[in-house]
């Protein structure tokens, strides 16, 4: 079953973690269309080792000077292939150790350009780095300073190191398959998680073979896509067959590489049902309410949730996840209930209460998370605070 934790840090990455050009104050005297700083490439792919260093060219093609600052972020992406930063100080520091930029300083002219050289001093190392490149440019007044206006570029990297003699074989596994439908009649969605296992990135898409008593077999491609070690990444294909009667029917979903070379790779065979012609057998679950009233500091936070079911087969094994995070994105609490099964065109109500780890004043955000066949079917979320005076919080419309 899934744990709080990890939930709450997708929440956080989807609030504050991915912004790759971010504007952070709104210029004092200069316009957006004087600042106007390019970094190439956009994303730095190369192979490191040895003297091999390889380099980002700044370019100022703004009218006013410039002061660049350069930094390193740990890098991912989420399952669409969302790229994410992460600053924190454990993946800034662990980065920093192996990878260095010089300089980390620019004062760059209108139409002047510099080279930084990205170094890695873990020379040692094999597989991949996969550091952000962080670019925060200010534009200087005549006097020098720097105006209260920000910008920032992220630059993704795939640095592979130099092969040494060692073969480095990419691994690739299909970590899950699902088939929806949004109603009868529709072109039916097959969507694999790929799951790199191995020590650098790949390129890789895969296929899905369908077979039936009255089908036979039909393919499905998916795109390739780039996949960092240890991520997952979702593909998905269309399939549209003649006619699919009744039935059950065979899905086995096989990865292939695309970025060339051997590759390891471990598919994943599943079964689904055609309820009736055209109609894939499915249970949709959606969370329909979340609600609390108003609250008093010092007692437990009461919670009303409705889901319901939109398919046509039962829903079972579903868990409905409750998570409080305080202001600074820390967990406070966390719930969940077992759904064992809920009918077709039904609904179901969850009523209970949570109990915060403190029941300090401030402002609190309660998630709630639908879980279906160990992927989140829906989210809701409710702000409330808690006052000191007179200690009671109210639900933020």
């Amino acid at each position: 079953m899934r744990r709080s934790i990890p939930i709450g840090l997708q929440i956080l990455s989807s609030l504050a973690v991915v912004v790759f050009i971010l504007h952070a104050a709104v210029f004092i005297g200069v316009t957006e269309a004087r600042l106007a700083v390019v970094i190439s490439p956009a994303r730095l792919e190369a192979v490191v080792g040895g003297r091999v260093h390889p380099e980002l060219t700044v370019l100022n093609r703004g009218e006013e000077r410039v002061l660049v600052r350069l930094s390193l972020a740990g890098g991912g992406h989420d399952l669409d292939g969302m790229p994410l930063i992460d600053e924190s100080r454990e993946a800034v520091a662990a980065i920093s150790a192996r990878v260095r930029l010089m300089p980390e300083q620019l004062l760059l002219a209108a139409g002047e350009a510099a080279k930084v050289r990205v170094v890695v001093v873990d020379e040692e190392g094999s597989g991949g780095l996969y550091p952000v490149i962080l670019a925060d440019i200010a534009p200087l007044g005549e006097a020098g300073g720097a105006v209260s206006s920000r910008t920032r570029i992220a630059v993704p990297t795939l640095l592979t190191y130099a092969s040494r003699g060692e073969k480095t074989e990419p691994e690739l596994a299909v970590a899950g398959v699902k088939l929806e439908q949004g109603r009868a009649g529709e072109p039916l969605l097959v969507t694999a998680l790929l799951h790199n296992t191995g020590k650098m990135h790949v390129r890789a898409g895969g296929r899905a073979v369908i077979s039936g008593e009255f089908l036979g077999e039909e393919t499905v491609l998916f795109p390739p896509v780039t996949i960092l070690p240890g991520a997952m990444r979702k593909v998905t294909g269309q399939w549209a067959p003649a006619a699919l009667p009744p039935g059950r029917y065979t899905v086995k979903v096989l990865p292939d590489g695309f970025r060339g070379g051997g590759m390891s790779a471990a598919g994943l065979e599943v079964s689904f049902d055609v309820l009736h012609p055209y109609e894939l057998a499915q249970a949709r679950l959606e969370l329909v309410s979340l609600q609390t009233p108003v609250l008093v500091a010092g007692q437990r936070i009461p919670v009303q949730a409705v889901v319901a079911n939109r398919g046509n087969i039962p829903a079972r094994d579903a868990v409905l996840e409750l998570l409080v995070l305080n202001s600074r994105g820390e967990e406070e609490a966390a719930y969940r209930w077992l759904m064992e099964a809920l009918p077709p065109g039904k609904g179901q109500e969850f009523a209970g209460e949570i109990e915060l780890a403190n029941r300090l004043p401030g402002e609190y955000l309660l998630v709630a998370s639908l879980w279906q066949e160990d992927e989140v079917a829906a989210i809701l979320r409710r702000e409330f605070r808690l006052a000191a005076e007179p200690l009671l919080a109210a639900l933020s419309k």
